[in-house]
C-alpha cells in the first residue's frame, strides 16, 4: 500500500474517536444545569434564572434546588440566610455560595445536622462558600454529618453548632471527605470533637481553622480510628477536659505544616492528647497550650508518636510542659524543638514515663520546672543522638534532664551538647534517680548546681554504673561538691577518654569529680585546670578509686590534694598517670591519701607539683617518678622531660628517663574496656592516646622486665636520652657508689620486682652485686 494511503487509513479511527469524545463532552455539558437560590426566590419556580421573576427565577430554599438537580448540576446560592436542614441525597452536585461563606449562611435554627451527607456522596459532591450555623443535634454532627460518604467541602465556615455527643461542627463516620479552606469556630459537643469528630475513614482537612470550640474530649478536633490528615491547619483557643486542641484515639492521624496554639485543657493534653494511636506530626508548631495536669503541648498514653521538624514552644502543665508520655508509649522525635515550656511540678520540656523515647537532632532549650527542667525519663528507655540540651532550669534539681530507674543501656546519649543548664540542689545538666545512663562523645559546658555541676545522683537504691565515653566537661560549677560530677554511694562511674577542664567547686570538694562510697574508674582521661575550695582539686573519692592512663595537671585545692584526695578506700590504684603542676594550700600538692586501704601509685609520673607532692598514710609507690623522700620499688626522682608542658603536651620527649621504666604486670585489668574490644578481663593495653603499650615481656610478675613508659603516654618505643644502664639504680648515667648503696639497702628477699633485683629472681644478693660491679663506671 502507498505511504500516503497508509497515513490516511491510520488517521481516520483517531479522528473518529476524538470526535466522539468531543460530542460526548458537549452532550454532558449540555445536560448540566445551573440552578440558583436567592432570598427573593420561590420554590415553585424553576430556579434556572438569577432574576426573581417567575417562572424561571431562583429557588427560595437550597433543599428545593437539590431536589430538582441531577448529577453534574451546579447550584449557585446568592448571599443571604437560608434555613436548614439540607440533604445532598447522594447527588454529585456543586453547591456554591457565590458571595462566599461570610455572606451566605445556612442556619439550622436549633436543629441538626444542618447538612447531611449519608448517601454515598463522593468527591464530586461539592459544597463551597457557605456558613453552616445554628445546628443542634441530639446525637452527632451539629453542623454537618457525613456517614459512609466522601464529599468535597471548600471555603466553608461551621460556627455556633452543637452536638449532644460528638462533632459539634462536623461529624465524619467511616467517610473520606476533603475539607479545604474551612473554618470551624465556636462549636461545642457534649462528649468529643467540639469542632470536628472523625471516626474511621480517610478524611482530609487542608488549610482549615479550628478556633474557640469546646468539648469534653478534643475541643477542636477528635479523631477515632482511620487515618485522618490535617495539612496547613490552625488549631487555636479551643477548650476541653482532655485534648483541648486535638484528641486522637486509635487509628493513624497525621498533622503536617500546622499550628496548634493557645488551647486549654483542664486535665491532660493542652495541645494534643494521643491515646493508643499512631500519630504523625510533621513540620508542625505546638505552642502556648496549657494543661492543668499532664502534657501542656502533647500528652501521650500508649500508642506511638512520630514527630519530625515539630516545635513545642511555651506550653505549660503540672507535668510535662511540652510533652508528657506514659503507659508504654513509643515516641520518635527527629529534628524537633522543645523551647520555653514550663511545668509546675516536674519536667518542663519532654517527659517520658515507662515509655520509649528516641531523639535525633533535637533541641531542648530554656524549659523550666520545679524539678527537671528539660528532659525527664523514668523507666522505659531513651536514646538521643546529636541533640542540644541548653539553658534549662530545674529549680529543685535536674536542670537539663532527670533520668530515673534506668539501666545504662536503657538511657544512651551520643554526640549531644548539654550547656548552660541550672539544677538547683543537684545535677545542672543531668540528675540520676535510682538509675544510670551512658553518654558517648557528649559535651557538658557551663552547667551549674549546688552539687554535681553537670551530673549528680539523688538515688536511694543502687542504680548501676554511669558510663562516660569521649565526653568533655568544661567550665561546670557547683557549690557543694563535684564541679562536673557528684555520685553518692548508689551510682558507680566509668569514664573513658573524657576531658575535665576548668570545672570548679565554690565551697566544697572535688573540683571535677566527687564520689563517696562507690566505685570510680577514670581511664585515659584528662583532668586539667579544675579547682576546689576544699579538698581534691580534680578528684575527691572514697570507696574504690581506679585512675589509669590519666593526665592530671594544673588543678588546685584550697585544702588538701591538689589533684587527688583519696580516703577510706577499699580498693583501686593510680596507674600510668601523669600528675604535674597541681597545687594545694594544704597537704598533697598532687595526691593526699589517708585512712583505709593504701592506694598503689604505679608506672606513674608525679613531678613538679606543690609540696609536699604526695601526702597521707595510705599510699605506696612502684616504678614511678616520685618526689625526693618518697621511696618504693623501681621509683626514682628525675625530670620526666615532657614534650611541651607549657602548651599542655605531657607526652614524653625522646630524652625522657620515663621511657621503658615501668612494668607491664602493674597494669590493672581493663574493667572499663578502654580499648572497646569487649574484653574486660585483659590488662589495659593502650595509653591515653589509644596507642598500644609497648609490652615485650609477659604479665607474669616473676619476669620483672621494664617494658612500659611511665605516665599516661607511651612513646612508641623511643630510646631514652640517657640509656638505662644495668645497675644504674639512680638513673644518673653512671654505675657507681650511689648505686652500690641502693643495692645494699635492698639486700635480701625482694618481692614486687624492685629495681635492685637486677636479674629478676626475687632476691637481691651476690648475683645482682656481680652485675653492678661488671657495669661499674
Amino acid at each position: 500500500m502507498p505511504r500516503r494511503a497508509m497515513a490516511t487509513s491510520s488517521f481516520r479511527p483517531t479522528t473518529l474517536l476524538v470526535g466522539a469524545l468531543i460530542v460526548g463532552v458537549a452532550a454532558s455539558l449540555a445536560s448540566a444545569t445551573t440552578r440558583y437560590v436567592a432570598p427573593c426566590g420561590n420554590d415553585a419556580w424553576a430556579g434556572v434564572s438569577v432574576s426573581c421573576v417567575p417562572p424561571l427565577g431562583p429557588k427560595h430554599t437550597i433543599q428545593a434546588a437539590l431536589a430538582d438537580s441531577s448529577d453534574g448540576d451546579q447550584i449557585l446560592v446568592l448571599p443571604g440566610v437560608y434555613a436548614g436542614p439540607i440533604d445532598l441525597d447522594g447527588k454529585a452536585v456543586h453547591l456554591k455560595g457565590i458571595g462566599g461563606a461570610a455572606a451566605t449562611v445556612v442556619n439550622g435554627n436549633g436543629s441538626g445536622p444542618v447538612v447531611l451527607c449519608n448517601s454515598l456522596e463522593g468527591a464530586d459532591s461539592i459544597i463551597e462558600g457557605l456558613t453552616i450555623a445554628g445546628g443542634d443535634s441530639a446525637s452527632t454532627g451539629g453542623g454537618m454529618l457525613i456517614a459512609l460518604s466522601s464529599p468535597t467541602v471548600v471555603d466553608c465556615a461551621f460556627t455556633g453548632n452543637h452536638a449532644a455527643t460528638k462533632g459539634g461542627g462536623v461529624a465524619v463516620t467511616t467517610g473520606s471527605p476533603h475539607f479545604s479552606g474551612c473554618a470551624f469556630v465556636g462549636n461545642t459537643a457534649g462528649n468529643e470533637g467540639g469542632g470536628v469528630a472523625t471516626n474511621f475513614g480517610l478524611p482530609v482537612f487542608e488549610d482549615c481553622l479550628f478556633e474557640n470550640n469546646a468539648s469534653f474530649l478534643g475541643g477542636g478536633i477528635a479523631t477515632s480510628g482511620g487515618s485522618p490528615l490535617f495539612v496547613d491547619c490552625a488549631v487555636r483557643d479551643n477548650n476541653a477536659d482532655l485534648g483541648a486542641g486535638m484528641h486522637c484515639s486509635l487509628g493513624a492521624p497525621t498533622v503536617e505544616g500546622s499550628i496548634i496554639e493557645d488551647n486549654n485543657a483542664t486535665q491532660d493534653g493542652g495541645g494534643v492528647l494521643a491515646l493508643g494511636t499512631d500519630l504523625a506530626l510533621d513540620s508542625t508548631t505546638i505552642s502556648g497550650n496549657i494543661a492543668d495536669n499532664w502534657g501542656g503541648g502533647l500528652a501521650v498514653f500508649d500508642g506511638a508518636v512520630d514527630a519530625t521538624d515539630t516545635a513545642f514552644l511555651a506550653n505549660e502543665a503540672d507535668y510535662g510542659g511540652g510533652v508528657y508520655a506514659v503507659g508504654g508509649a513509643e515516641l520518635s522525635f527527629v529534628a524537633c524543638t522543645a523551647i520555653g515550656n514550663h511545668a509546675i511540678a516536674t519536667v518542663g520540656g519532654i517527659g517520658s514515663v515507662d515509655s520509649s523515647l528516641l531523639l535525633l537532632g533535637c533541641t531542648i532549650e530554656a524549659n523550666t520546672s520545679t524539678t527537671i527542667g528539660g528532659l525527664g525519663v523514668s523507666g522505659g528507655e531513651v536514646a538521643a543522638i546529636g541533640c542540644t540540651i541548653a539553658d534549662n532550669l530545674g529549680n529543685f534539681a535536674g536542670g537539663g534532664m532527670g533520668l530515673g530507674s534506668l539501666a545504662p543501656d536503657e538511657a544512651v546519649f551520643q554526640l549531644c551538647s548539654l550547656t548552660g543548664n541550672l539544677g538547683g540542689l543537684g545535677g545542672g545538666a543531668v540528675l540520676l534517680l535510682d538509675g544510670a545512663a551512658t553518654f558517648e562523645a557528649c559535651t557538658f559546658t557551663e552547667n551549674a548546681a549546688a552539687s554535681g555541676g553537670a551530673i549528680a545522683d539523688l538515688s536511694e537504691v543502687f542504680g548501676g554504673t554511669l558510663r562516660l565515653r569521649d565526653c568533655l566537661f568544661n567550665g561546670n560549677q557547683s557549690n557543694l561538691g563535684g564541679g562536673a560530677v557528684r555520685l553518692d554511694s548508689y551510682v558507680a562511674l566509668d569514664a573513658v577518654r573524657c576531658r575535665f577542664l576548668s570545672n570548679t567547686v565554690a565551697f566544697s570538694d572535688g573540683g571535677a569529680v566527687y564520689t563517696t562510697g562507690t566505685t570510680l574508674r577514670l581511664v585515659s582521661c584528662e583532668l586539667i585546670g579544675n579547682s576546689a575550695a576544699g579538698s581534691g582539686g580534680a578528684v575527691h573519692a572514697t570507696g574504690v578509686a581506679s585512675i589509669v592512663n590519666c593526665v592530671l595537671a594544673d588543678n588546685h585545692a584550697e585544702d588538701d590534694g591538689g589533684a587527688l584526695w583519696l580516703a577510706n578506700l577499699t580498693g583501686g590504684e593510680v596507674t600510668s598517670c601523669t600528675l604535674t603542676a597541681n597545687t594545694a594550700l594544704g597537704d598533697g600538692g598532687a595526691v593526699h591519701a589517708f585512712a583505709g586501704q593504701p592506694v598503689p601509685i604505679a608506672n606513674s609520673i608525679v613531678w613538679g607539683n606543690g609540696t609536699p607532692q604526695i601526702s597521707g598514710d595510705a599510699f605506696t609507690t612502684h616504678y614511678s617518678i616520685v618526689p625526693l623522700g618518697v621511696a618504693g620499688p623501681g621509683c626514682f626522682n628525675a625530670n620526666p622531660k615532657f614534650v611541651a608542658p607549657v602548651a599542655g603536651n605531657y607526652r614524653l620527649a625522646a630524652t625522657s628517663p620515663a621511657i621503658d621504666a615501668g612494668l607491664e604486670w602493674l597494669l590493672p585489668v581493663d574493667a572499663a574496656d578502654a580499648d572497646d574490644d569487649g574484653d574486660v578481663t585483659e590488662l589495659i593495653d593502650v595509653d591515653r592516646d589509644g596507642d598500644p603499650r609497648v609490652a615485650s615481656g609477659s604479665a607474669d610478675a616473676d619476669t620483672c622486665t621494664l617494658v612500659l613508659d611511665l605516665g599516661a603516654y607511651e612513646s612508641a618505643g623511643a630510646a631514652p636520652a640517657v640509656p638505662t644502664l644495668l645497675g644504674d639504680l639512680n638513673h644518673d648515667g653512671i654505675v657507681g657508689a650511689a648505686d652500690l648503696g641502693l643495692l645494699l639497702a635492698a639486700w635480701g628477699p625482694a618481692p614486687g620486682c624492685p629495681a635492685a633485683d637486677l636479674n629478676g629472681d626475687g632476691v637481691v644478693n651476690g648475683a645482682d652485686l656481680a652485675l653492678v660491679l661488671a657495669a661499674w663506671g
